[in-house]
């Protein structure tokens, strides 16, 4: 009867340390494992689509565990001592069961879930299929019970997350080393994109490399040599009175065609200094253009990004 006890204690710490398995796994590295066409990852999703039936496996798992045992702990005290003294059984089971059926597996489990839960998923499908009337008749309880909750809990669901959660997830991701050191940056980076200004980016005019419009196309071939960029602003009459930029390429495949650099000028996007850097970047790739440049309140031309700028607010230098 001692090993029948120890047998149903020991079941019942199963039970408990599953479901604490369960709840504790990390979701992500799940997601990787299933992907990865691990079968007991696939094996604990599809399980973890029918939380309730899981959950509800476990509940009968420890509850039937804990009936059974104190069963026998009782028939073996009044066998042994008398009926005088059953109440031994609840004096001496609870904290047996509270130890070693609830507290201690738990807390192995919830320390160690990602490594457990796995080797235990085909377990856990054997019982829930050993169970199945029971679990199916206390789910079935359960949704009837349930249902004006989740009616009232559906209106307030929505499928997406916000920032802070997304951050939660990441920073949890961060434990398992799930995202590498350098995408957490990346996303880090995505995270901030629309809280910067386009003018902390800017590069300011007086250190832009401009060409006056009159010049001749050989002159730009020159001050792109000379700089080592391809693509160079082009101002009429002050260096300030940006019109729109150049690109050396049009004037190297079509060397001829243009008698000046106004000829084979290119548009830019003219934004307040004080936009978002996402705003100046959502521009950008709708007009799809690649130069924008800054004004001030007074309309003056105080600086130029470059959709490539924008690209490194997020991705660092490319």
């Amino acid at each position: 009867m001692i090993t029948a006890i120890a047998l149903f204690v020991l079941l019942q710490a199963f039970f408990s340390g599953s479901e604490m398995a369960v709840i504790s796994v990390n979701r992500i590295k799940m997601e990787q494992l299933a992907q990865g066409r691990l079968s007991q990852a696939l094996l604990l999703k599809r399980m973890l689509s029918s939380p309730d039936r899981l959950l509800s496996t476990t509940l009968v798992g420890t509850n039937l565990s804990v009936v059974i045992s104190s069963a026998i702990f009782t028939v073996l005290v009044v066998a042994t001592l008398g009926q005088g003294y059953a109440w031994l059984t609840p004096l001496i089971m609870t904290p047996v069961i509270l130890i070693f059926g609830e507290s201690i597996p738990k807390a192995v489990a919830r320390f160690y879930a990602d490594k457990v839960v796995y080797r235990i998923a085909g377990v856990l499908k054997f019982f829930s299929l050993v169970f199945w009337p029971l679990v199916m008749l206390t789910s079935f309880i359960s949704r009837i019970i349930l249902l004006p909750l989740k009616t009232k809990e559906a209106k307030r669901l929505s499928p997406f997350v916000s920032r802070e959660e997304l951050k939660l997830l990441i920073r949890e991701s961060k434990k398992d080393e799930v995202i590498k050191p350098h995408e957490r940056a990346i996303i880090h980076r995505i995270f901030e994109f629309g809280s910067k200004k386009v003018k902390e980016i800017m590069v300011p005019i007086k250190d832009v490399v401009s060409i006056d419009s009159s010049s001749e196309p050989s002159r730009l071939k020159d001050l792109s040599r000379a700089s080592g960029f391809s693509r160079i602003l082009v101002y009429e009459g002050e260096k300030e009175n940006i019109i729109g930029f150049a690109n050396v390429f049009d004037a190297l495949y079509e060397e001829g065609k243009f008698a000046r650099v106004s000829e084979c000028l290119r548009p830019v996007l003219y934004v307040s200094c004080e936009s978002a850097i996402d705003k100046v970047f959502y521009l950008l790739q709708l007009k799809r253009m690649q130069v924008a440049v800054l004004l001030d309140e007074n309309s003056r031309h105080i600086g130029m990004v470059t959709f490539k700028d924008l690209l490194d607010e997020i991705a660092g230098e490319v």
